[in-house]
């Protein structure tokens, strides 16, 4: 089963919209970081929703993050997820493969770089293959070719 993580704040904004551009016909099922509270990391006040969210994560076969670009980078959500899976074991998402996409209006070459090279460093050390990363709404067909074939 493939798993969208929408890191957008809009359940049915420009995100989710290219997440079904990008998985049409997969059958894919959403897990929207808004509907839960994740904490940041090292706090410990009550009601924290992350290990519910990992587990979704680690049950996917194949998971796609989608994040629009807030600030020249990811959302806080997906930044506070990332941070919150090092303190997971990681041989319970390796192998998981992982898609990503960024969009926002004409993310730059600096917003580019970073959010490749924070990918590619989490897929490295969560070893999880990396199916391929897009900046935008024309890179979308190529990264489904990954995807569904």
């Amino acid at each position: 089963m493939i798993r969208f993580v929408n890191a957008s704040s809009r359940r049915d904004g420009n995100t989710a919209a290219m997440a079904d551009r990008l998985l049409a016909g997969t059958g894919y099922e959403t897990l929207h970081l808004i509907d839960y509270a994740i904490h940041s990391r090292g706090s410990s006040l009550p009601g924290d929703q992350w290990p519910r969210v990992w587990e979704r994560m680690c049950a996917a076969d194949v998971l796609v993050w989608g994040t629009p670009v807030y600030w020249h980078g990811m959302t806080g959500a997906l930044k506070t997820l990332i941070e919150r899976m090092n303190d997971e074991p990681t041989e319970q998402i390796a192998g998981t493969p992982l898609t990503f996409f960024f969009q926002g209006s004409g993310p730059g070459p600096a917003v580019t770089e970073v959010m490749h090279t924070t990918i590619e460093r989490l897929t490295d050390v969560y070893r999880m293959p990396l199916l391929g990363i897009a900046d935008g709404a024309h890179s979308i067909p190529a990264l489904r070719q990954q995807i569904v074939g």
